[in-house]
C-alpha cells in the first residue's frame, strides 16, 4: 500500500528529469550543429572551397532541427530552460 501512495510521486520525479534530459539533448544538438558550422566556416575562410556538399547537408539539417525546436519550446518557461542549456552546451565547441 504505501508502495502505491509513492507511485505518483516517483513518475513526477522520472517525468521532471526526462523533460530537464530532453531540453539538455536538444540544447546539445544545437549546439553541435552550430559547431559544425563554425568549423566548415574556417575552411572555408582558409580557402577550402570544396565544401558545397557539406554545406548543403548542414544547410538541412539546421532547418530540420529548427523547425522542431519551434514546436517542441513554446512556453516561455521551455524557452528559457533551452536557452540555459544551450549556452552551457555551446561552450563547449572547440
Amino acid at each position: 500500500m504505501k508502495i502505491l501512495k509513492m507511485l505518483p510521486l516517483a513518475m513526477f520525479m522520472f517525468l521532471m528529469f526526462s523533460c530537464k534530459s530532453s531540453v539538455q539533448s536538444d540544447a546539445e544538438k544545437v549546439a553541435a550543429l552550430q559547431c559544425k558550422a563554425k568549423k566548415m566556416m574556417e575552411k572555408v575562410l582558409s580557402g577550402n572551397l570544396d565544401v558545397k556538399a557539406e554545406s548543403e547537408e548542414l544547410q538541412k539539417e539546421a532547418m530540420d532541427l529548427a523547425a522542431e525546436m519551434q514546436r517542441k519550446y513554446t512556453s516561455k518557461e521551455d524557452l528559457e530552460a533551452f536557452q540555459k542549456a544551450y549556452q552551457s552546451a555551446s561552450s563547449k565547441c572547440e
